[in-house]
């Protein structure tokens, strides 16, 4: 299950980027934590109940539990829940003399199981880990529809911001080999570097494959051509059929691989704006006809665009903006180009 669909403290506390976070104080995991309380205001009690019970069971490790006391913890509890029979709990009685300090006790008794309960489940999932050679690797999709981007950091440290009408698909975890994800739409990778893992990214035919850099990949399924420019760092673009079919790129040059004619093309130098300057929450057009114009406004603002009667309009339009609301760009567009629109609800009209 990814992170984004916990919704209980038990998720967290058993997630293993989570414990990194809270017992051992990883870099990596905080900063990925961190960007997940962003997204997730909603969870921040969650969190806050997992990080306590975590700091619990921190102060119970250095009492120094032996392997021989952690099981026998577990017969205990499985003697106790066996004779009692499942689903019952044991009753108390309640005396009136019975003083504050008694319940105390007891209170602290059952967080002291429940905790003890906790390493119990850890070393067994440990253990087990550990005989079967490797735990299961599980397949995360993150998507964003039109309208939304979303940035977020991938357990090895990598940073995306992923576009809208984006898919990106990743493990819970990479291989010792190589860390490799698949993409759909756009997205801005901020690669860790990790010489002995090459990063790879799979988009259509074409594959992407980097050590430590920074780029754009653009790959939206009804375009005719994927797209990848180089900001920082090296990157290595070869087609997935064909192997020796393939260009090296270094900052400032951009691939592009059609996708009908399967072939890759090289160039030096594009205009920065034209390709990044989504990732900066700016809509930049350059020349863009009216057909660029309308996929542009309706992954940008999560809309439909109809185009009624300009079959014959060849105008360009340039021009950029900076979060701006969908009425503000309208307006502007229009006063340019001369054309009439109208926003109806979640569309809007150009004629």
């Amino acid at each position: 299950m990814s992170p984004d669909q916990y919704t209980s403290v038990e998720q967290l506390v058993l997630d293993e980027s989570f414990q990194a976070w809270i017992l051992e104080e990883d870099a990596i995991a905080r900063e990925f934590w961190e960007e997940w309380l962003i997204q997730y205001p909603e969870k921040q009690h969650l969190l806050k109940e997992a990080k306590g019970l975590l700091l619990s069971l921190q102060v119970v490790k250095k009492e120094q539990l032996s392997d021989e006391e952690i099981d026998s913890a577990v017969q205990t509890i499985q003697s106790v829940a066996f004779r009692k029979g499942p689903g019952t709990v044991p009753v108390y009685p309640i005396h009136r003399k019975a003083n504050r300090i008694h319940w105390l006790s007891v209170a602290a008794s059952i967080a002291l199981l429940f905790i003890v309960t906790f390493l119990v489940y850890r070393k067994y999932k440990n253990d087990q880990a550990f005989s079967e050679g490797t735990s299961p690797v599980t397949m995360i999709e993150k998507y964003n529809p039109r309208g939304r981007k979303a940035t977020f950091i991938l357990y090895d440290g990598t940073k995306v911001k992923l576009n809208g009408d984006s898919r990106l698909w990743f493990p819970n975890k990479f291989s010792p080999e190589e860390r490799v994800v698949k993409l759909q739409g756009e997205a801005f990778f901020q690669v860790a570097k990790d010489s002995q893992r090459p990063f790879r990214i799979l988009t259509g035919d074409v594959v992407t494959t980097v050590v430590g850099t920074s780029f754009n990949i653009n790959a939206y399924e009804e375009e005719e051509e994927i797209q990848v420019a180089v900001l920082e760092g090296s990157v290595l673009v070869n087609s997935r059929g064909n192997q020796r079919d393939s260009v090296l790129l270094k900052p400032h040059e951009i691939a592009n691989y059609n996708k009908v004619q399967a072939e890759i093309t090289k160039h030096t130098g594009f205009d920065y704006e034209s390709v990044f300057s989504w990732k900066d929450d700016v809509m930049y057009f350059k020349e863009a006809s009216l057909s660029d114009i309308k996929d542009q406004l309706e992954r940008w603002y999560g809309i439909e665009v109809e185009i009624q009667g300009k079959d014959d309009f060849t105008a360009l339009y340039t021009g950029k903006f900076s979060n701006e609301r969908l009425e503000i760009v309208m307006q502007a567009i229009a006063e340019v180009t001369h054309l009439h629109y109208k926003i109806q609800n979640e569309k809007v009209i150009i004629y």
